[in-house]
């Protein structure tokens, strides 16, 4: 428990030098924005690995997709 209070006070000290920066040098909302959704979606999968959550590999939905297909070109390919 202590690990991810420390996590999210060292993420708010980044965040906050980083989005002063950010408002600083940009006019755009759209930069800010996007800067504080994914801060928040590092924070989220940081404090997920920190508690052993376990998550899905992507490189297997990927390999859920493509492997029937890459099957059927193999096959064709061998020919």
């Amino acid at each position: 428990m202590l690990q991810a209070i420390l996590l999210i006070l060292t993420a708010g000290i980044f965040f906050r030098i980083d989005y002063k920066q950010l408002k600083k040098n940009t006019p755009l909302k759209r930069d800010g924005k996007l800067h504080i959704i994914f801060s928040l979606l590092a924070i989220t999968f940081a404090l997920l690995y920190n508690f052993e959550v376990p998550m899905p590999n992507p490189t297997e939905g990927i390999k859920f997709i493509y492997q029937p297909a890459a099957e059927s070109l193999r096959s064709f390919l061998d020919r």
